[in-house]
């Protein structure tokens, strides 16, 4: 017997073969200019949940370059808005 239109039908919105809300979380775009960058950095690194590494912090953005992002903690850090710890990890200042 035919299913009536609709029914048993899953509601995606996203790729084709991959469940809603499965897998990574979306990516936030790297800000363009430099103070929304630090004030973006800033803000992923009081939200991440314990000590993180510049690659930590550099996947939650889409397209960061690392290098970038491990000079902006390093600056981050010189001004106290954050804390490096001795394996190169880094903590909210």
């Amino acid at each position: 017997m035919p299913r009536p239109a609709g029914v048993g039908v899953p509601l995606t919105t996203g790729s084709p073969g991959v469940s809603p809300g499965v897998g990574k979380e979306p990516q936030a775009p790297w800000p363009k200019t430099l103070p929304d960058q630090f004030q973006a950095l800033r803000s992923a690194l009081e939200a991440h949940p314990g000590p993180a590494t510049p690659a930590d912090l550099a996947q939650g953005f889409a397209r960061a370059p690392r290098a970038k992002v491990a000079e902006l903690l390093d600056t981050l850090a010189s001004l106290g808005h954050a804390r490096r710890l001795d394996d190169g990890r880094y903590l909210p200042g």
